[in-house]
């Protein structure tokens, strides 16, 4: 019986021994390769998340903010206003390792503000966590470990940010391509730069068939109230109201502009044995007079016909929306440049005076010019 290895087994053994040892050594490296591996393609994911999720709780929250007009005179909503201005619902790289959302903290109320700290810096945890440093009423800045470069691929190319803080809307039909490095890091210390790319295009359909919603809404709203008003009208024969060749004529959805808190209460037309409406001839019911603005007319509109709603003075981007009510009297091809004026008052003969079909104008605030062609989701003809 043997008792022992000779010398050469004895180095054989030693030599497999290592090879054993090596192959070792090379599968935990893999093991931690496959690990790093992992954790890139989940913070890649996570970001994408973040980013996403981040730019709806912002255009969420803000909605009945940037929506709110306050007087008749008011022609800043929107982005425009106060709450919402100096704010972009997309982060900028503020240097290797962090990004920056610009939110004016400082004007929102502060339930408001915190629940947007709060929804930002949950969609991008654990992968990148508030620097409380550099975070103040201004800005949320987030510390995101192994980013390196951010930027957005729109129409007119590569930018910082597809909205800059100090503009004055949102394009709806430009989704932007969102490009950002993650810097790999090797054992041993070497890095690599990986670019990684996601489109917006997703959330972006979702908000347009938000705002399509909304332009809905009012548009039937506006004709269900037209078409109210209108068989009342019909019904009243005179020589109390008008002959149902007038009726038919009038504009009756100016009503829904007059001061009165509920449009369905107002009186039928009452000739007084003339040939006006004189009962409607004051601006509780028939809103007259050259100082008739945007800002009254989606007021009068929201606070009448739409609940009192705010988030229907923007879309879903968050862009204000404006009504111009008659477009017959506008002459220029962008329909946001031309006064609103009140239709002569209720009468005899008033198909000598109307053109018809009556057509409001539902728009977005990049969407005016009438001589380009818009989606429905950017402006929308009501015809009455």
């Amino acid at each position: 019986m043997r008792k022992g290895f000779n010398l050469v087994e004895l180095s054989l053994a030693l030599v497999i021994m290592g090879i054993v040892t090596i192959g070792i050594l090379y599968a935990l490296k893999a093991s931690k390769a496959n690990y790093d591996r992992a954790k890139e393609i989940a913070f890649s994911k996570k970001f994408e998340y973040g980013l996403k999720n981040s730019f709806e709780q912002i255009l969420n929250n803000l909605e009945p903010l940037c929506g709110l007009i306050e007087n008749d005179s008011d022609t800043d909503w929107g982005w425009k206003k106060d709450y919402c201005s100096d704010t972009t619902p997309f982060p900028e790289l503020l240097g290797k390792n962090k990004i920056v959302y610009y939110i004016n903290f400082a004007v929102l109320p502060a339930g408001v503000g915190s629940k947007i700290k709060n929804a930002v810096s949950e969609s991008f945890s654990p992968y990148c966590q508030e620097d409380t440093v550099n975070s103040n009423d201004t800005q949320l800045v987030l510390i995101c470990s192994h980013l390196k470069n951010l930027e957005y691929e729109v129409a007119a190319g590569t930018v910082n940010n597809p909205k800059d803080k100090t503009d004055d809307y949102l394009d709806p039909s430009d989704a932007p391509v969102v490009k950002f490095t993650y810097e790999r890091v090797y054992i041993g210390g070497n890095k690599e730069d990986i670019d990684y790319s996601f489109n917006m295009s997703d959330v972006y359909a979702k908000r347009q068939e938000y705002s399509l919603d909304k332009f809905f809404d009012i548009k039937g709203a506006l004709k269900d109230y037209y078409e109210k008003r209108l068989t009342l009208e019909l019904l009243n024969t005179p020589p109390k109201g008008l002959h149902s060749t007038d009726d038919e004529y009038v504009p009756w959805f100016w009503l829904v502009f007059g001061d009165k808190s509920d449009p369905y209460t107002y009186p039928v037309c009452d000739r007084g044995g003339g040939d006006t409406c004189a009962n409607l001839n004051t601006d509780d019911y028939w809103r007259s007079g050259n100082n008739i603005s945007e800002g009254l007319i989606m007021r009068r509109l929201i606070t009448h016909v739409l609940n009192g709603e705010n988030r229907y003075a923007v879309d879903g981007f968050l862009n204000e929306v404006n009504l111009y009510p008659l477009l017959a009297q506008c002459n220029n091809t962008d329909i946001a440049s031309c006064s609103i004026n009140a239709p002569a008052l209720p009468q005899k003969n008033y198909y000598n005076l109307a053109d018809i079909p009556h057509t409001s104008v539902l728009f977005s605030e990049n969407c005016s010019d009438i001589s380009v062609a818009k989606p429905a989701y950017c402006r929308i003809n009501i015809i009455y």
